[in-house]
């Protein structure tokens, strides 16, 4: 797959458009057609994900790329919703963006797709215009959870509430994902045996609650266990900012600068003040077997 930044010309694509917050069990569907009907029909298949710089997000651009890489889709196109597109209207959209330049020959929606200025462009609207134009447009069912659509704003209620078997219900049984580097910390974790992954996420991605969690992080193709602490830390020193610190187990590697893929399963407990470093340490031994046994024993773990 090919990740292009921003709109150029293409010819002869099958299209799909949107935010693709979450990457969730509806997003999936959308994107297995895609590249179905491209194949079928010899085209090259292109998602085109619009995303706001400071609009708080589940999924990065970094992060759709990851799971866009799974479903095998020829091209994806990142492109910043400007004031300009946000004020685009729906059928000069279509006609603009996605016919003209994008150089739609089949568009891949779901039913209850939204765009334009007003949010008035909707499955109606696509149809109309397209197939005027020649425009084939498949559309997909809408994927539920109860009575509701899953939705990008589903998902953040649950991350909020640490429901993670939820989380991984709606998206397929993907875990919250948080992709970075590994930075640098204080190190005071290597004065009681328990050195830590300090990771580096993008500003605007929405992080879980303070606390500590059970984890699965990638480093260079090889997957580990963890325990990851998300949070301030009161109880060693009065460093003020919320920092990813992952403790993996059976790991003695140099990584710093590294891409790391960090796979977020179970809450295990909130945020706890201690006197000193040796109970912290005795915590995190506790911690880590109950890390342990939930990733060990639980039927929803397999490495993505």
């Amino acid at each position: 797959m090919i990740h292009k930044q921003g709109i150029e010309k293409h010819h002869n694509t099958c299209v799909t458009f949107g935010c693709f917050d979450g990457v969730h069990k509806g997003h999936k569907v959308v994107l297995e057609k895609l590249v179905d009907v491209a194949n079928k029909r010899n085209l090259s298949s292109l998602v085109l994900s619009m995303y706001t710089p400071n609009e708080n997000v589940l999924t990065s651009e970094a992060e759709k790329e990851y799971y866009f890489k799974k479903f095998q889709p020829d091209i994806m196109v990142s492109c910043e919703l400007t004031e300009k597109i946000k004020q685009m209207d729906a059928a000069y959209f279509v006609k603009s963006i996605l016919i003209e330049q994008l150089g739609a020959k089949v568009i891949v929606v779901g039913e209850g797709c939204c765009f334009g200025e007003k949010l008035d462009g909707n499955l109606a609207l696509l149809k109309r215009i397209a197939e005027d134009m020649g425009i084939q447009i498949v559309p997909c069912e809408t994927v539920m959870e109860g009575d509701r659509p899953i939705s990008a704003e589903i998902l953040k209620s649950t991350l909020h509430d640490c429901d993670f078997e939820s989380y991984m219900r709606m998206c397929g049984d993907h875990p919250y994902v948080m992709i970075g580097n590994i930075v640098h910390g204080k190190a005071l974790g290597r004065t009681v045996g328990m050195p830590t992954a300090n990771l580096n996420v993008c500003a605007n991605k929405l992080i879980p609650p303070d606390g500590v969690y059970a984890t699965i992080s990638t480093v260079e193709g090889q997957e580990y266990q963890g325990l990851t602490n998300i949070g301030k830390r009161p109880s060693v020193d009065n460093f003020d900012l919320v920092t990813i610190e992952t403790f993996l187990l059976d790991f003695a590697q140099d990584i710093y600068g590294k891409p790391f893929v960090l796979q977020i399963y179970f809450y295990i407990r909130g945020v706890i003040k201690f006197n000193n470093l040796s109970e912290v340490q005795n915590q995190v031994q506790k911690d880590l077997e109950s890390a342990r046994i939930k990733l060990n024993t639980s039927v929803n773990y397999k490495v993505i």
